[in-house]
């Protein structure tokens, strides 16, 4: 666009935090209570979206459209970032159960998640059971009821990087530039410290 205009920039001398988006980090942790309770409520195609998702730390799209396995190598392009990752179903129990299970299943598409009937799982689909799910949990633990209807289907990805083992492995796992980025959006947990005295 050189030479387009002999005008200034107009933001010339601003200072860039001026635009810069000052939104804070959802606060909220998946506990396994919280968790627990909604998977209670869930069927079995709510159930294996929400296990990949926190085994893998995928987003619902690329949970729903990665496609199954097909040298025990679970291989997705994430939608959002285009980077690539590979996950060996043998080293994680829930991986594994999944892909039996939709591999008894005769369907028409390649992805993990589908209906008894063959069907792909649609976005609304599992929206629709996350809802329904969340609703009927926070109905039967009343004590926790405002925590579980504030969860998203989306905190999935807070609650594999909560499971990793450091900062630096949840990064890893939820593909981050820097580690600094998983610290402020992702890791909820306290860190664990002993006191000196």
């Amino acid at each position: 666009m050189e030479g387009y205009t002999d005008l200034a920039w107009p933001a010339v001398g601003m200072e860039r935090s001026w635009w810069k988006n000052k939104e804070k980090a959802r606060e909220v942790e998946i506990t396994d209570d919280l968790l627990d309770a909604v998977y209670a409520e869930a069927d079995q195609i709510l159930l294996d979206a929400l296990d990949i998702a926190t085994a893998t730390g995928y987003g619902v799209t690329d949970v729903r459209l990665m496609p199954i396995p097909t040298d025990g190598k679970l291989r997705n392009v994430a939608s959002k970032t285009g980077k690539r990752a590979e996950f060996e179903v043998a080293q994680s129990p829930v991986l594994s159960a999944i892909v039996a299970r939709r591999q008894a299943i005769r369907a028409d598409h390649v992805m993990p998640l589908s209906t008894p009937t063959g069907r792909p799982v649609t976005y609304n689909m599992l929206r629709s059971r996350w809802e329904s799910a969340r609703e009927m949990a926070a109905e039967k633990h009343p004590e926790m009821a405002e925590a579980i209807r504030s969860m998203y289907l989306r905190d999935m990805r807070k609650r594999a990087s909560d499971l990793a083992d450091s900062d630096e492995s949840a990064s890893k796992l939820l593909q981050h530039s820097s580690v600094g980025l998983t610290r402020k959006h992702y890791r909820t947990r306290a860190t664990k410290l002993k006191a000196v005295r």
